[in-house]
């Protein structure tokens, strides 16, 4: 699908759903960039760049699930993204070092997530979906899946913790579980 075509049809999703298709996407990148042999292994620890983004997609799931602090951590962890040298060194002083960052590739889609989870942009989605594309593996082939499951679904997804009801609030954790197995 390209990215044209996937960001039209993200636009037929709610601000929710949209959040939840990248997360999702973004979520199996950073399972399969854990498993490839490649310097990020390398390191003792995870630097400081890849744990804001990597925290950032627990706290967005928490968020769909209508917890009402999830918005400000999610915020924060973008802040921390953007505080990072890593960021400036890779993405703002030479922008084409960022798509030749094959370990970087999660952590864009990670970032991309979060955004559309701030901001609900479909175009953000499609990127956070087609940065996980890069690492192949059965992704293009899930992410039409996951964008018919969140069609008929995704209605149910809420951001409005005051608002919602604890039924409702199920209703949004059951989707949530539902996407992320795959089913």
């Amino acid at each position: 699908m390209s990215e044209r075509s996937l960001t039209e049809a993200l636009l037929g999703l709610n601000y929710p759903a949209r959040a939840a298709f990248a997360t999702a996407a973004a979520e199996r990148c950073v399972a399969r960039a854990e498993n490839e042999d490649s310097d990020y292994h390398d390191q003792a620890q995870p630097d400081a760049l890849t744990m804001a983004c990597l925290s950032a997609i627990s706290d967005i799931w928490s968020g769909l699930a209508v917890d009402p602090s999830a918005f400000s951590r999610v915020s924060h962890a973008v802040a921390s993204f953007y505080l990072t040298p890593l960021w400036r060194s890779n993405y703002v002083d030479e922008p084409s070092k960022a798509s030749e960052a094959g370990g970087q590739v999660h952590v864009q889609s990670a970032l991309y997530a979060a955004l559309t989870f701030l901001h609900g942009s479909a175009d953000l989605a499609a990127r956070a979906a087609l940065n996980a594309n890069q690492f192949g593996s059965g992704e293009r082939e899930r992410q039409p899946r996951d964008l018919a499951f969140l069609q008929t679904r995704g209605d149910a997804l809420l951001l409005d913790p005051t608002g919602s009801t604890g039924d409702e609030r199920a209703a949004a954790r059951n989707i949530i579980d539902d996407l992320r197995a795959g089913t």
